[in-house]
């Protein structure tokens, strides 16, 4: 049976990227390698990449000098004989094998019913946990990698439509650039990825005035080397009130503690997390919203991030301690394309990294414009962008990435072409060809 082919407007998740597109969703193997089959008939002018939740912010989806054809791999089947898309493949070893489609709410409740868990992970439940890891995303934890240090095997569909499988133990520099390869390798089927014992955890929900934290290094410090795993969130404007000036220090910080707990407590159960899931819902919905109306009329962003922070602190997360297991609660990187492999030990980091996001409303005037300026200050500083964040429109910027990374760029490129994967050219867009070949 053939995949059905359609024209798309596409748009990411953040409405960040648009492109018009032939989209599909192929549910069998021999419908994606039908797919390449037919892409590779146009010698390299059509490109194949692939979308799962479309949460990156960044170019990732589409060629802007080619036509495209985009896969959405959601539907696709696993081989594992039976309808199951996550399967323990070693018990012993704890080894799991996940299908592309998977999504990281998907793998939170395998993970509960068979207590294991994977330390790194990220907090999101929309997006696909293949997606997290070929785009080198992150959980948060002292020592704790990132997912992609923690798969051992994955099989890719190649430029030729062949079904091919790396394994980290038979080549273990060649695996650190297939683990996040940003769809450079080809069409993803599956990974397996190796897991932990489940463990309790004290997660934590405080709040203390922004002068207090950012402004105050011993404070700061001893936050997050006291603690397993922190998160900071700033909402600004959140001490504003009717007849007075704004003082951004007096804003609260809202401060997320976890750590592993060992007495026997009580956990959280099913009612807490189902009326929390619904209350994220309505967040989430109320966001979208508002999204345009605070786009047009920037003025009523205070009150809108104000009420927001409230109900944040008095609703949803209040202050004092919850008891969970991790998966629910939610590094460096050893990955070539991964942004954690700046505090890789072995090139020289620390061990540790720090990752900051900023976040505003889609559409929102001078947004671009104030990311140059906030960019150029943290690459001064020995920084990089997320690649799977928005960054392409930072002047000079693969340029500067290069700077930072090109060792561990110049050995994915290595890889790459090493692994032959891509000998037909369907799968680099513009914006890796750009990052990859960026003049050093």
């Amino acid at each position: 049976m053939s995949p059905i082919l359609s024209t798309e407007d596409f748009h990411n998740w953040g409405k960040t990227q648009q492109a018009k597109v032939i989209s599909c969703h192929p549910k069998t193997k021999d419908e994606v390698q039908k797919i390449i089959k037919a892409v590779n008939e146009f010698k390299g002018e059509v490109k194949l990449r692939c979308a799962g939740a479309r949460h990156s912010w960044s170019p990732l989806f589409f060629d802007s000098s080619k036509q495209n054809v985009l896969i959405y791999v959601d539907k696709i089947s696993s081989d594992y004989g039976s309808s199951s898309k996550i399967r323990i493949s070693n018990k012993k070893n704890q080894e799991v094998d996940i299908m592309t489609g998977v999504t990281t709410g998907d793998f939170e409740k395998f993970q509960l019913k068979n207590k294991m868990n994977l330390k790194a992970n990220v907090i999101l439940e929309v997006v696909q946990m293949v997606s997290v890891v070929a785009t080198g995303c992150h959980g948060v934890g002292r020592g704790t990698k990132s997912p992609s240090d923690y798969v051992i095997r994955m099989r890719i569909f190649n430029s030729d439509g062949e079904l091919k499988t790396y394994s980290k133990e038979e080549d273990p520099a060649f695996f650190k650039a297939v683990a996040t390869n940003f769809g450079c390798f080809g069409v993803i089927f599956d990974m397996t990825i190796t897991l932990e014992p489940l463990m309790n955890v004290k997660t934590e929900n405080s709040y203390r005035k922004l002068k207090d934290i950012f402004q105050n290094a011993e404070n700061m410090k001893e936050l997050i080397e006291n603690n397993w795993s922190v998160e900071l969130f700033w909402f600004p404007f959140n001490s504003m009130s009717p007849g007075r000036g704004y003082e951004p220090t007096n804003d609260e910080v809202w401060i997320r503690q976890i750590n592993e707990e060992k007495r026997n407590v009580s956990l959280k159960g099913y009612c807490y997390y189902r009326w929390k899931n619904s209350l994220d819902c309505i967040t989430q919905d109320a966001l979208a919203l508002t999204g345009p109306i605070l786009a047009a009329h920037p003025s009523l962003t205070p009150y809108f991030s104000f009420s927001g922070f409230e109900t944040i602190k008095h609703v949803i997360y209040r202050e004092g301690p919850i008891y969970q297991q991790l998966p629910y609660a939610i590094h460096f990187s050893e990955a070539y394309l991964c942004p954690g492999n700046i505090g890789n030990p072995d090139d020289g980091g620390t061990g540790q990294v720090l990752y900051i996001e900023v976040l505003s409303v889609a559409g929102t005037p001078g947004w671009e414009d104030f990311c140059k300026y906030v960019a150029g200050k943290w690459l001064d500083m020995g920084g990089i962008p997320h690649l799977a964040k928005q960054w392409s429109f930072i002047p000079n910027i693969e340029k500067r990435i290069n700077d930072k990374m090109g060792h561990n760029i110049s050995s994915f490129k290595e890889q790459l072409e090493k692994s032959e994967a891509d000998s037909n050219g369907i799968f680099l867009n513009d914006t890796l060809r750009k990052l990859l070949w960026a003049t050093n």
